[in-house]
Parts: structure tokens; C-alpha cells; sequence
């Protein structure tokens, strides 16, 4: 179960994503452009910013919805990686079992209480093993279901943050556009002064939006019940066992 753990906490790191409109396009182009201000007008200037700064953020956002998709279809793919792991060690367990319970069954001389008892460790094995693998398959099944809802909600999340960002940027250029006037040099100013401020919203929100803790709390609480499941059928073969020994022990006294 460390294989789920491991692979399935690094969804922690989805709200990294996000860096990707944390350093913003829009800044970039406003220092690639201020070495036009001494030859192109401010309304100009400030329309060739605003083409190019809507292309960087929609190519952000679609590397962003990209990288989600690509880290849910890696969940997909751990999760049946463990399930055929799984199914397989249990098979496994079982043939090795079957193993054991036919080579006591094959022993000459046996009796009908001693082929009685052996019969009944094997019905009480059987029951051990089945509630253990229904027990660590709720567990299992709930913290899947759980870690779903917890990354479809933080990346919902994240892309109403960016779609925010996008909005602030837009409206910031609807205004400078609105006040420009060439040779105004403090449209420009506010314009800079408003993307400032739509990128300090971004890296807090963006912060705020980590999810490390939760995840964690869910593998906390899947771990615990797989390890009481594993311990609880430790106990019982334990005691079926030692029940066996007696029996058959019993049975050969003379």
C-alpha cells in the first residue's frame, strides 16, 4: 500500500501548476515593448501589449488544463498498476493455501473428525481472508473516491483562479484603452500598476490553494484501516491455527 501512498500524494503537486500564470505574461511583454514608447504612440503601444499579453495567458491556460488532464490519466493508470499488483498477491496467497489445505487432507490415515476439523479451519480461514480484503477494499475504494472529489474541486478551483487573473488583465485594458491618449504616459502607468495587482491576487490565491494537508489525512486514514484489517486477520489465523493443532492433537491421543 506504500505504492498508493507515494504515488497518489505527488497529486499534492498539482497546485504547482499554477506557476504557470504565477509569473505574468503580461509584465513580460511590458518590458519587451518599453523600448517602443520612444517611437509608437501610448495607444499603440498599449494595443500591441494587450494582443500579445491575451496570447501568453491563453497558452498558459491551456498548458495548465493540459497538465491536469495528464496527472488525472497517471492516477488512472497507478490505480490499476495497484490492482493487478493486488489481485495477483491475493491469488497467490490463495493457491498457496489450497496448497497447504490439500497436503493435510492427502495424509493417510486421517479420520472423519480429524477431515472434520480441517474442514473447518479451512471455512474459518476462508472468512478471515475475505473480511480482510473487504475491509482494505472500502478502504481503499473510499480513499480514491475521496482523493477524486478532493483534486476535481482543487482543480476547479485553480482554473477559476486563472480565469480571475484573465478577467482582471482584460479589464485593465478595456480601461486603459478607454483613458488613453497618446502622450498620456499615465495610462501606462495605471495599466502596469493594475497588472501588479492582478498578479500579487494570483500568488496568494495560488498558495492558498495547496492541498498537501488533505491528501494526507486521507492516506493517514486509509492506512490505519488497512493495517487494523491486516492485524485483525493475523489474530484470527492465529488462533484458527492454534485451534487446528489442538484438534488434530486431540484426535491422536490415545
Amino acid at each position: 500500500m506504500k505504492t498508493i501512498s507515494r504515488n497518489l500524494l505527488s497529486i499534492s503537486l498539482i497546485s504547482s501548476v499554477l506557476i504557470l500564470m504565477s509569473v505574468s505574461p503580461v509584465m513580460g511583454v511590458v518590458r519587451q515593448t518599453e523600448d517602443l514608447k520612444t517611437s509608437v504612440a501610448t495607444c499603440t503601444r498599449i494595443s500591441i501589449l494587450q494582443s500579445a499579453s491575451e496570447a501568453a495567458i491563453a497558452v498558459k491556460i491551456t498548458a495548465m488544463q493540459n497538465n491536469f488532464a495528464a496527472r488525472l490519466a497517471k492516477i488512472t493508470s497507478d490505480e490499476t498498476a495497484v490492482d493487478q499488483k493486488v489481485t495477483a498477491a491475493r491469488t497467490d496467497a490463495q493457491n498457496r493455501f489450497a496448497e497447504k489445505i490439500t497436503a493435510m487432507d492427502s495424509k493417510t490415515s486421517l479420520t472423519w473428525n480429524e477431515l472434520s476439523v480441517i474442514e473447518t479451519y479451512k471455512k474459518n480461514m476462508q472468512a478471515a481472508k475475505t473480511t480482510r480484503e473487504t475491509t482494505v477494499d472500502k478502504a481503499r475504494n473510499e480513499y480514491r473516491t475521496a482523493l477524486s472529489a478532493l483534486i476535481t474541486k482543487h482543480q476547479q478551483d485553480l482554473t477559476d483562479t486563472a480565469t480571475a487573473y484573465n478577467a482582471s488583465i482584460k479589464s485593465a485594458f478595456a480601461t486603459a484603452n478607454i483613458n488613453c491618449t497618446d502622450g498620456n504616459s499615465g495610462t501606462m502607468s495605471t495599466l502596469k500598476s493594475s497588472v501588479k495587482t492582478a498578479r500579487q491576487t494570483l500568488t496568494t490565491s495560488r498558495k492558498s490553494d495547496k492541498i498537501t494537508t488533505e491528501i494526507k489525512q486521507l492516506a493517514t486514514t486509509r492506512n490505519e484501516a488497512i493495517k487494523a484489517a491486516n492485524a485483525a486477520f493475523a489474530k484470527a489465523a492465529a488462533e484458527h491455527t492454534k485451534t487446528l493443532t489442538n484438534a488434530l492433537e486431540s484426535t491422536t491421543q490415545p
